[in-house]
């Protein structure tokens, strides 16, 4: 949390301070069964602006990857993003994300998925949604302690 400890200026308002807190809360759960593993994350945040409108941008994400056999797993993921939950007119982000995880050598893994991003007007936008769906393929390789040596944060 941050508070605005500067000296309270008084304005041509009633008021003897301008509040530019913020407040972030956030919240993780994962649980690992023998063969699958389910995670949650959620996420809020109040900005107070001064004058302007308090914001309050928050999400959650939830997703779930399972091994099916030695060398084939799925996985999936799902996002939900709004941009300022108390505006009356917003657009709201929603991700999906499914695909499998294929390893034909140790350390390699080929990783084909599906993306769909169907959008959420809020309010008068005056557009009708739209809904994006994309595939997308990858590929990793990682040592044998299970990190990846082109990712730069395994490289500490």
């Amino acid at each position: 949390m941050r508070v605005n400890l500067q000296p309270k200026v008084p304005t041509n308002t009633d008021s003897l301070a301008v509040s530019n807190d913020q407040l972030l809360w956030k919240v993780f759960a994962g649980y690992g069964f023998r063969r699958v593993n389910l995670g949650l994350e959620a996420v809020t945040q109040v900005r107070h602006k001064g004058p302007a409108p308090t914001q309050e941008p928050r999400g959650y994400s939830i997703f779930a990857n399972s091994t099916l056999t030695p060398t084939l797993a799925a996985f999936a993921r799902f996002d939900h993003w709004e941009p300022d939950h108390r505006a009356d007119n917003r657009v709201d982000n929603e991700l999906y994300i499914a695909g499998v995880d294929w390893q034909p050598f140790r350390d390699v893994h080929v990783m084909p998925n599906l993306e769909a991003e169907p959008v959420s007007l809020t309010g008068n936008r005056g557009r009708s949604p739209r809904t994006t769906i994309c595939k997308r393929g990858s590929r990793s390789t990682t040592d044998s302690a299970g990190r990846n040596p082109d990712r730069e944060d395994n490289l500490r």
